[in-house]
């Protein structure tokens, strides 16, 4: 039976590929996977992993993923530090868009200082994977006294949205085609 357990190092390989998957872009050039890679997976990865949990199949490999960072401020000066240089090598456009991903939480990070992706592969949705990778994250910052956690999504993702709504996000504001959504910890 699928299930939950924290993020190894050895999932990397599975995780980036997850993340790659489940990405709205359609055409997919190796330029483009770095882009991807290095805007909503790496730091998280390579910086917080012990934010980081999977979603397993009944052989232990990864079908999903929650990535958390727990703090705003730090997130923001690693990420334009180390991956932001990498992305802008990939093209003015995907380093605009990159910036703009890592810059929309920034207004609301005093009160949701931590934000997260969550990734799931299609044939594994509606599984309850989803709530329990949430339940788990959220457990793990409420033990870390973290105030609250926010993330952002597409305008046009009704499913998201809904999924989000029901587990106690509350919509903050619509920014360029996305919502960012909160919920409170403390």
């Amino acid at each position: 039976m699928p299930g939950i357990r924290p993020y190894e190092r050895s999932d990397i390989d599975s995780v980036r590929s997850i993340c790659l998957k489940t990405t709205d872009m359609r055409k997919k050039t190796e330029v483009e996977r770095k882009a991807i890679i290095n805007t909503f997976c790496n730091y998280y990865v390579e910086c917080e992993p012990q934010n980081c949990f999977v979603a397993v199949d009944d052989d232990d490999n990864a079908v999903g993923y929650i990535i958390c960072a727990e703090n705003y401020s730090r997130y923001e000066k690693n990420f334009f530090e180390k991956y932001y240089p990498i992305i802008k090598k990939c093209g003015t456009f995907k380093a605009m868009l990159a910036k703009a991903s890592a810059m929309i939480t920034k207004r609301y990070a005093g009160f949701y200082p931590a934000h997260m992706h969550i990734d799931i592969l299609p044939e594994y949705q509606r599984m309850g994977l989803g709530t329990q990778l949430m339940d788990t994250l959220v457990n793990h910052l409420k033990q870390k006294k973290i105030r609250g956690l926010m993330l952002v999504v597409g305008a046009k993702n009704e499913k998201g949205i809904s999924f989000y709504q029901k587990y106690g996000f509350k919509k903050i504001a619509t920014v360029s085609g996305s919502v960012v959504m909160g919920l409170e910890l403390m």
